[in-house]
């Protein structure tokens, strides 16, 4: 029993700590159409086409990882955008809790879209189960990193150089 508990306490840190998974060369095919704060449509479809590596990254206003990591990936974003990276960011807050999330993406100036999945279908589309949660694919679509958990900015950047 002594060690069941320790193997439990382990796992459970491996996944606070953040957790990273490489998806070699995985086709994916999430189609989304989600708005923004603003009612702007995006979908899948164009940010694929776009021959960007686009990075989606799961969020929720409560989620104190999540709002840090929402300000290293606005950082992110103005270093790459010229570069042929495009970074969206998709809130799962409830109805209920949107304004304060409208909330803070307006106290962190963010330069990024954010798209609301209030519904939580995109959220089970991705197997989104804790958050943040961070996919990076390469141009065409194909998933080549996910992260579970917060992931130091200079690990992604890594992983987006690899792409780009």
């Amino acid at each position: 029993m002594k060690y069941f508990f320790l193997i439990l306490v382990f796992s459970l840190c491996c996944i606070a700590s953040g957790s990273a998974q490489t998806a070699k060369d995985t086709a994916v095919d999430y189609q989304f159409s989600l708005k923004n704060f603003d009612g702007v449509r995006y979908d899948w479809k164009s940010l694929v086409d776009s021959n960007k590596t686009v990075i989606v990254s799961f969020w929720a206003s409560y989620c104190l990882p999540c709002l840090k990591e929402l300000d290293e990936l606005n950082v992110l974003g103005a270093s790459y955008s010229a570069k042929g990276v495009q970074i969206v960011t998709i809130n799962i807050d409830m109805r209920q809790d949107m304004m304060k999330a409208r909330r803070i993406v307006l106290q962190k100036k963010l330069k990024l879209p954010v798209l609301s999945d209030e519904t939580g279908n995109v959220r089970k589309q991705y197997r989104v189960n804790a958050i943040p949660r961070l996919f990076i694919f390469s141009q065409g679509g194909v998933l080549k990193y996910e992260h579970q958990g917060f992931k130091e900015i200079k690990d992604i950047e890594q992983e987006v150089l690899s792409l780009i």
